[in-house]
């Protein structure tokens, strides 16, 4: 599959992370490790999310760990729609600074996540001695 031509909807999705409004910064630290998430849906109306860097950023700007997540939330997700090809999320995902977009299904509904691993090992995907020596390398995420 080339990533010009390889649609997001080809290839595997990261299932959505979601946490409440009421969850604290600490709470929702703990979800996004042991998940191994980089960014969680926040259950507000509408729909808000919250990346890994914003609760490093919070922490590091102070926040207590008691802090609503709500009052951190980004306006909305960044979503990517299912037809958006592969080299165009990469271009999205290098130009806003993100390892990790929500993916918009019909609707505009969130469906799953992709991660820039997930993006980057279909953009170099070849041969197979390739898939060797990315493994060889440890670029493949780790579980």
């Amino acid at each position: 599959m080339a990533a010009s031509t390889c649609t997001v909807a080809e290839i595997p999705l990261e299932p959505l992370v979601w946490v409440e409004p009421d969850a604290t910064l600490a709470e929702v630290a703990r979800v996004l490790h042991e998940r191994g998430a980089e960014a969680a849906l926040v259950g507000t109306d509408p729909v808000t999310e919250v990346t890994e860097s914003d609760v490093v950023a919070a922490i590091a700007d102070g926040a207590a760990p008691d802090t609503p997540i709500a009052v951190l939330a980004r306006a909305e997700p960044l979503a990517v729609p299912m037809h958006t090809r592969v080299d165009e999320l990469l271009d999205l995902m290098a130009g806003a600074g993100r390892r990790t977009l929500v993916v918009a299904g019909p609707g505009g509904r969130p469906v799953g996540t992709v991660t820039i691993a997930t993006a980057i090992a279909v953009a170099v995907a070849g041969p197979p001695w390739l898939g060797a020596l990315r493994i060889a390398l440890h670029i493949e995420r780790s579980p």
